[in-house]
Order: C-alpha cells, then sequence, then structure tokens
C-alpha cells in the first residue's frame, strides 16, 4: 500500500519550474567562440551533475567544464572531455573568474590540437575579490 500525497497546484508548478532550471543546469555547457577563427573540431564532452555554478559581480564569469575561445586563430582540434561530479563553481567580485575543468584561449594562434581531460569531482573552485581567477584542471592561454 502506498501513501498518497496531495500537492496544492503552486507547489506542483513551483517543483516543475524548479525541475526544469536544475535540468537546464545539468544539461547546459556553454562553448564560446567570440571573434575566432576556428579550422577543425572542437569537441565538449563534459557531463555535469549536481553542481552548483555562481558568478556575483561585475564582470564576474563563473565557468564549469566549458571551453571558451575569444579572438584566436585555432587550426586544428580542441577537445574537452572534463567532467564534473557534485562540485560549485564560483566567482565573486568585480572581474573575478572561476574555472574548473575548462580550456580557455584568448589571443592565441594555435596550429595543432589543444587536449584537456580532466576529471573533477566532489570539488570547489572559487574565485573571491577583485580580479581574481580560479583554474582547475584547465588550459589557459592568453
Amino acid at each position: 500500500m502506498q501513501a498518497q500525497i496531495n500537492h496544492s497546484p503552486k507547489e506542483s508548478k513551483m517543483k516543475t519550474v524548479l525541475s526544469f532550471v536544475v535540468a537546464l543546469m545539468l544539461v547546459s555547457t556553454p562553448v564560446a567562440f567570440g571573434q575566432s577563427n576556428i579550422k577543425g573540431k572542437v569537441i565538449n564532452n563534459s557531463k555535469v551533475e549536481k553542481s552548483a555554478n555562481v558568478a556575483i559581480g561585475k564582470g564576474a564569469t563563473a565557468n564549469m567544464g566549458t571551453i571558451k575561445i575569444k579572438k584566436s586563430n585555432i587550426k586544428g582540434k580542441v577537445i574537452n572531455n572534463s567532467k564534473v561530479d557534485k562540485s560549485a563553481n564560483v566567482a565573486i567580485g568585480k572581474g573575478a573568474t572561476a574555472n574548473m575543468g575548462s580550456i580557455t584561449l584568448d589571443k592565441a594562434n594555435v596550429k595543432g590540437k589543444i587536449i584537456n581531460n580532466s576529471k573533477v569531482s566532489k570539488s570547489a573552485n572559487v574565485a573571491i575579490g577583485k580580479g581574481s581567477e580560479a583554474n582547475m584542471g584547465s588550459i589557459v592561454v592568453e
């Protein structure tokens, strides 16, 4: 015999919205290519599970399992197969950045492969303060 629980329409709607937001966070693994010239493949097979990603402050960014390519010329493959499990990624402060299992290329000229297969599990990645950065398992080329 199972107990039946009756939820109010407001509770049901709230749970539906919360489930949607959590699902969106779990499947969203952004890949950005701002003003770049890329010839070849960019692969990001990140899996984000039970994690939070927070950026607070003007210009603050928090990236989790992310590939970011900005103003770069890439000829070849950029591969990031990082997994993030039960982790928090936080950037607090003006211009603070927190990267976890990420590849970041800014104004880079790359001919060839860049590979990052990092695995982040049960970890926190935090950057607090103006212009602070936290990188974990990352490749950063500037």
